[in-house]
């Protein structure tokens, strides 16, 4: 689980950590040896890491940087 972190820089690369490392099925990434299933997972995780921060960025800019509005629409 990720902390409760105040700068977004930490958190995204934390989630990218935990998405790493965290166990999924087996037959989740493809790839003949497990070296090439980590290496897929790993991509998967700067996917997702870029992917979060992007949506938070998209967010950020159509609520016009008000934060308290940013989480009640979450």
């Amino acid at each position: 689980m990720i902390e409760n972190l105040k700068d977004l820089r930490h958190f995204f690369e934390s989630q990218r950590k935990q998405t790493a490392k965290a166990p999924f099925s087996s037959h989740m990434f493809p790839g003949r040896t497990k070296a090439m299933r980590e290496s897929m997972q790993r991509r998967f995780a700067l996917d997702l890491k870029l992917r979060c921060r992007t949506e938070y960025e998209n967010c950020y800019k159509h609520y016009s940087s008000d934060l308290p509005l940013i989480k009640r629409a979450m």
